[in-house]
């Protein structure tokens, strides 16, 4: 009930890197979700519980939830010569100010009870592109003992190229 009163069925997934579409964010989840279920598929990650996995998939980014605005910005038709207008998105600074994976942490356990793995595959799913210095020690330990943490990070980077 509650995720039907947000914007995660409209929202772009990012400003204008991938999935920046109106819902964008529930197609980059569903990419999350399919690409990890791939990857159970290798050895690894056999051990990870797949349920787990899947609802961490699912809410991995809900940090982005009510993050994003749209705006129109003026674009030149290369073919017309002509200025038209453009929805594009901006970041709108209202969201949880705790950073992105723990803001998807907070959100998702207000509704799930999540297990170890799950925390920390949510709190890390961005790996060593949001960590500070201080915490690099953290995310090494959770990496080398949480398979779960690997297959969200490699499902979340996959999802997020030109390759699906």
């Amino acid at each position: 009930d509650w995720l039907r009163t947000t914007d995660f069925y409209t929202a772009p997934a990012s400003t204008r890197y991938h999935d920046s579409i109106p819902g964008g964010l529930l197609v980059h989840s569903l990419k999350v979700y399919n690409q990890m279920i791939e990857l159970h598929k290798v050895p690894v990650f056999n051990n990870v519980d797949i349920a787990e996995a899947t609802i961490v998939a699912l809410v991995h980014d809900w940090c982005k939830i009510g993050f994003y605005e749209p705006y129109q910005k003026n674009v030149k038709n290369e073919a017309t010569g002509q200025w038209e207008k453009e929805t594009a998105y901006r970041v709108n600074q209202k969201g949880i100010p705790l950073g992105h994976g723990v803001t998807s942490l907070y959100l998702a356990m207000k509704m799930f009870r999540l297990s170890v793995d799950q925390a920390l595959a949510i709190r890390w799913h961005m790996g060593e592109y949001n960590v500070a210095d201080n915490e690099v020690n953290e995310l090494q330990k959770a990496n080398a003992e949480h398979p779960m943490v690997y297959l969200i990070q490699f499902s979340d980077r996959i999802a997020a190229s030109n390759y699906c």
